[in-house]
């Protein structure tokens, strides 16, 4: 390997990893910037059965558009009389499997704790919301979706863009070519001398 090939092998290496740490930067801010859509609503309602409370809500805050992740809800009762709550769950351009997406859970004597679960899909890039309702509370989520290599959508758009119009220049092997047609060409020159 000569100095030309080890001096682009460094600086493949040397981009490689500030990708990697500016991609790894980047998810800890897509993850902090969706946490700021986040609210919670208690609302006091009058009936024979009391609504159950919210507990807690797993969801994630960063995603990419092929990937799938649960969205787990729990549901708790304080001591006292049984409750009662219908869980419903809301967000665009997303979708949930099952596909019904209200579950009612009665909890009674011998059950204080139940969770409803819902898998769900982005269906494209972008920061959304998820509202998770069980009547006597309200809770939204903001979830930032990405492509497959972590951009939002503006970048991925830019960067698609910017790779139709370089394309070949942005290869190794374009790069490797082109050092190797310049080393011919400065043997050719001191042969000629």
């Amino acid at each position: 390997m000569n100095s030309s090939q080890r001096a682009l092998s460094l600086v493949a290496g040397c981009l490689l990893l500030f990708a990697a740490i500016w991609m790894m930067l980047t998810l800890g801010r897509l993850g902090r910037d969706a946490s700021e859509h986040d609210t919670a609503q208690k609302y006091s309602l009058l009936g024979k059965i009391l609504p159950c409370t919210l507990e807690e809500v797993a969801v994630p805050r960063v995603m990419s558009v092929r990937e799938s992740h649960p969205l787990v809800v729990n549901v708790v009762r304080e001591e006292g009389p049984p409750c009662e709550s219908t869980v419903e769950v809301s967000a665009t351009n997303f979708e949930f499997s099952p596909g019904e997406l209200h579950r009612t859970i009665m909890l009674d004597a011998g059950r204080f704790r139940d969770t409803a679960t819902w898998v769900m899909s982005p269906k494209q890039t972008g920061e959304y919301t998820i509202v998770v309702n069980t009547g006597a509370d309200v809770q939204t989520f903001g979830v930032v979706v990405t492509n497959v290599l972590g951009f939002r959508a503006k970048p991925a758009q830019i960067i698609t863009y910017v790779g139709s119009v370089l394309g070949p220049m942005l290869t190794v092997p374009w790069w490797l070519d082109r050092i190797k047609s310049r080393g011919a060409r400065r043997a050719k020159r001191k042969q000629s001398r």
